[in-house]
């Protein structure tokens, strides 16, 4: 029989998977608490006992969310950034992860917690990648601008992927790793 500690945090991840699963699918605006503790399957009485709002819920669902994807970004970056650039693909092309990111983004500007979380997952996100791009071990200025760059176009890659918008993974796949190299994108004969 699991322990009294593991039934709670198996209780937190039952509240925290059935609203990230409503927040993906109505938006976090359109999610009720009643919906979040329906979906829990626990008694009102029980979820109150882990989360006292519905905004408490939401930045447990955000940090998990965050924490996953920066998990998965710390490992090497292999290949000249290869493998790197192909896990940020993969993370900004997921439908369900690209609408609750969009969402948080959204989100951030009336919650200074979400700021603060999405703050410090930008800016892991940006030194990583200034590291994968750098060549002499540590980043320049310009491994910087580049790790920014491409941030801003796997941000709006993700926006476009949340509301359905087709796009050219290829295309952006092979852009980005110009990008990692220093090259620019050569142009496509006439």
């Amino acid at each position: 029989m699991p322990s009294t500690d593991q039934r709670q945090r198996d209780r937190r991840e039952q509240i925290v998977s059935a609203a990230r699963g409503l927040f993906t699918v109505r938006g976090y605006a359109a999610a009720s608490m009643a919906d979040i503790i329906e979906a829990s399957g626990l008694a009102t009485g029980t979820f109150y006992r882990y989360f006292d709002s519905k905004e408490a819920v939401w930045l447990a669902v955000c940090h998990e969310a965050l924490s996953g994807w920066t998990d998965e970004l710390a490992a090497e970056p292999g290949d000249n950034g290869q493998a790197f650039i192909d896990r940020l693909l993969d993370t900004a092309s997921d439908v369900a992860h690209s609408q609750l990111t969009t969402q948080m983004w959204g989100a951030a500007v009336d919650s200074p917690a979400l700021q603060e979380m999405l703050s410090a997952r930008h800016e892991q996100l940006r030194r990583r990648l200034a590291q994968a791009i750098s060549r002499a071990g540590t980043p320049t200025a310009n491994d910087i601008a580049r790790a920014e760059i491409v941030i801003c176009a796997l941000a709006g890659l993700r926006e476009r992927v949340a509301v359905g918008i087709a796009v050219d993974l290829a295309g952006i796949r092979a852009t980005l790793l110009e990008l990692l190299g220093g090259r620019a994108p050569q142009s496509s004969p006439n």
